[in-house]
């Protein structure tokens, strides 16, 4: 939200990008920084952590089987995620830049795909990292 002494031409151009691009992603977009997206996925990975554990939810109910298999499921997707994709993301963060120096649609498209590879562009519903949306 801008304040009114924020509202100038570039900053009204940049929130008029952010929100079409929002619409052209579904309805919300958040962008994490790298450090903010590995704070959440450790941040996750210990909250399933612990309910794998205790195998109980939030009200102190009892996980069903498949519920908890799930949760297991996800948990180590997450761990995976945070563990193991640091030299993917570092990759493709640099064949994002890359490509958006060349000017090449092909060649940002290979770039973006990468960084989708990469778990760098998620949806909440889909990986719980977020505040929601993609």
């Amino acid at each position: 939200q801008l304040l009114p002494a924020e509202v100038s031409e570039v900053a009204v151009s940049l929130e008029v990008q952010k929100r079409q691009e929002a619409l052209a992603c579904g309805g919300q977009v958040e962008v994490l920084s790298r450090e903010a997206l590995q704070q959440a996925e450790s941040d996750l990975a210990i909250e399933l952590e612990l309910q794998a554990a205790n195998g109980i939810d939030s009200d102190g109910r009892d996980f069903s089987a498949a519920d908890l298999e799930g949760i297991v499921a996800r948990r180590d997707l997450i761990k995976h995620r945070r563990d193991t994709f640091g030299p993917a993301r570092d990759a493709a963060q640099e064949g994002l830049r890359a490509a958006a120096s060349s000017g090449d649609a092909a060649v940002m498209e290979a770039a973006l795909e990468a960084a989708r590879a990469a778990a760098l562009e998620g949806d909440c519903d889909e990986d719980g990292i977020g505040p929601g949306g993609r």
